[in-house]
Order: C-alpha cells, then structure tokens, then sequence
C-alpha cells in the first residue's frame, strides 16, 4: 500500500497512471510515479522526493529492492545497520550469485537518485550548504546538481571535502547502475 501522504498528495498523478492501465499492488504504482516525477503535480512530486529519500537511507521501507533482494540482503548485507545496506548492494552487485531481479532493482533505485540530489541522502546531508556557493543558479532535477557539483570538484572550486566524497561516491554509482541499452 502508498503511504496516506503520498495518496493524499498524488491524488491526480495516481489517477493518470491507474487509467495508463498500472494496477495496484506489488509497488506498480509507485514505480508508475517514480518514471514520472519530472512531470508530477509539485506537491506530489515533493511528497514522492520525501518517500524516495526514505527508500535509498533504508531498503526496508524500498518494496522493489526489499522484495527482489531479500537473498542478497541475507547473503551479503546481513551485518549490515538498514542505512548502509543500499550501498552493501550496490557494492556486490557484480558478485557471481547476485541475481538479475536484485541487481535490476538496486539500479533503478541508483538511476532514481541520481536524478536529483535531493534523493541522494549522503550528497543532500553533505551539499546543501555548499550550493549556494558552487551551484547557485542550476535548478535541482535531471542531475544537474549533481553535474555542476561534479565539475566544481574536478575544477577544484568545491573546497567542502564531505561534498567532495559525497559527489566521487555518486559519480561511481552512476557508473555502475548504467546499463547499456541495446
């Protein structure tokens, strides 16, 4: 089931993906709005950021990555605090027994965050007081920030250095969750 806030907030943005034909259940209509943020009602798209940020600072509450991963998350993340665990992921996905629905997922969720700073919980705590200074015209959405933060990084005009680790880290997620389309 969506959290009442965000049912509450996408009331119209739901609708439209129940008359695409995205049946309730199994997360469908979560990710239905997660491919559509960019065009999402502002008070929705802020209150689907909110659940977003949630997922990636803990898979528990992630239906997709929780369901898909669950041998993975035993396998190789079971010591692992919840917070940390998205990062275990992403840091075996290349393991031998690491299964194509979990790797698919984890990606997913990756790509989503990638989108926007605001729904990479270690580059939002880590940035959002150096924007001002580095970034302050780039609208978030669409991986500007992240963008304009990763030139100020190589161009050494990002002198925050939790910023600085925060972007690199990003950077190498976004290579790995590419995935070549054929």
């Amino acid at each position: 089931r969506l959290d009442a806030m965000l049912q509450s907030q996408c009331g119209r943005d739901l609708f439209e993906c129940t008359r695409a034909g995205v049946l309730p259940g199994e997360g469908r209509l979560l990710k239905c709005l997660k491919e559509k943020l960019s065009k999402l009602q502002p008070s929705c798209a802020a209150q689907l950021r909110k659940t977003v940020h949630a997922e990636a600072e803990d898979v528990r509450v992630n239906f997709e990555v929780s369901k898909a991963c669950e041998a993975e998350l035993h396998h190789y993340c079971a010591s692992v605090k919840p917070e940390g665990a998205l990062g275990c992921l992403e840091l075996h996905l290349g393991g031998s027994d690491f299964g194509a629905p979990c790797a698919t997922a984890v990606r997913a969720t990756m790509r989503l965050a990638l989108q926007d700073y605001r729904l990479h919980p270690q580059v939002k705590a880590a940035c959002e007081p150096t924007l001002p200074r580095v970034c302050p015209t780039v609208p978030p959405g669409e991986g500007a920030v992240l963008r304009c933060l990763l030139d100020g990084e190589g161009s050494g005009n990002l002198t925050d250095k939790a910023c600085a680790r925060a972007i690199r880290q990003a950077a190498r997620s976004a290579f790995v969750s590419y995935t070549p389309r054929h």
